[in-house]
């Protein structure tokens, strides 16, 4: 287990380079607040301190575990949470970003988490709602609209 600690830092530690000297064209600060740099640098540090932490940890370790991989229905779960973020981001374009939302959390609520129809749809329609009302209303930001204009 630590070797697997070991190489997941490093591939924290690769990705936060990537995402702090990928965005160093951006400004990190403009005249209101913050700006687009911000978030990623931000996140760059603390996955770069947490997989210095996982490292630190790795190295102390006196004892070595095997890792628990998950079972077949534990693999089945996770396919389909990766299939189903790979189908949300196809369809961001075409059905728009809410659209796109609400069924993800409907394929997520009710495809891999198996809850109750009613509960789910009310589910998806407050996020929906959540993320209309912050981001575009609040905040203006332009979420992408798909063909339908939503």
């Amino acid at each position: 287990m630590k070797r697997y600690d070991i190489i997941t830092a490093l591939v924290m530690l690769f990705l936060a380079a990537v995402a702090a000297f990928g965005t160093q064209g951006l400004d990190f600060w403009d005249d209101f607040g913050p700006s687009t740099r911000f978030m990623p640098i931000w996140v760059a540090v603390v996955t770069a301190i947490l997989a210095l932490l996982l490292i630190v940890d790795a190295v102390r370790r006196t004892t070595d575990t095997q890792p628990e991989w998950p079972d077949r229905s534990g693999l089945v779960r996770v396919s389909l949470v990766f299939s189903a973020i790979v189908i949300f981001i196809a369809l961001v374009p075409s059905l728009g970003f809410l659209t796109a939302t609400a069924l993800f959390a409907l394929a997520m609520l009710l495809g891999v988490e198996r809850k109750p129809v009613l509960p789910s749809l009310l589910t998806a329609a407050i996020t929906a709602g959540l993320i209309q009302g912050v981001f575009v209303w609040w905040l203006s930001i332009p979420l992408p609209k798909g063909m339908v204009g939503i």
